[in-house]
């Protein structure tokens, strides 16, 4: 009986043990994937406004940041601040105020915006390359994943002379 118990006992301690990481890996896949969503979200509301949008480099692009008028006429500025994707957007000439549009969990590092076709007489129709470098984290006490994304997105309306 004695030795029952404690066969028992060692392969229910084994099976709780590898329960218990099972816990840990579904916590920290759910964290990334929760993480790269919102990255993902941020990103395609990013290219949707690109796309959509005209006069590219209004206020002058630097690598990090990017301005352009929206559909509604609005000077959009995104940009690098600190360790997040930023959004101004002017209405009126006067700029609202400045939100992150990713995640806090996911940490930016490097923002890119390479412009193509913006300026007259080049014949190529407007397209921006955006380039996202940074980390997200994988979970408590464990080192942080890197990532890169790329995407581009190329303006609808047709304007080959801008």
């Amino acid at each position: 009986m004695i030795v029952s118990v404690a066969i028992f006992s060692v392969v229910m301690l084994l099976a709780t043990g590898a329960y218990y990481s099972l816990i840990a890996a579904a916590r920290q896949s759910r964290e990334q994937t929760t993480a790269m969503t919102t990255l993902s979200f941020a990103l395609e509301d990013m290219t949707r406004s690109i796309r959509t949008g005209s006069h590219f480099c209004i206020t002058g692009c630097t690598g990090s940041s990017f301005s352009f008028k929206d559909a509604a006429g609005n000077v959009v500025v995104y940009g690098l601040s600190g360790t997040s994707i930023t959004r101004q957007v002017s209405v009126s000439g006067e700029y609202e105020a400045s939100g992150p549009i990713t995640d806090p969990s996911v940490t930016i590092t490097n923002l890119a915006f390479n412009t193509t076709g913006q300026s007259g007489g080049d014949l190529l129709q407007p397209r921006v390359t955006i380039v996202i470098r940074g980390t997200i984290p994988v979970g408590p006490g464990l080192p942080v994943q890197s990532f890169s994304v790329e995407t581009g997105a190329t303006q609808r309306v047709i304007d080959l002379s801008n």
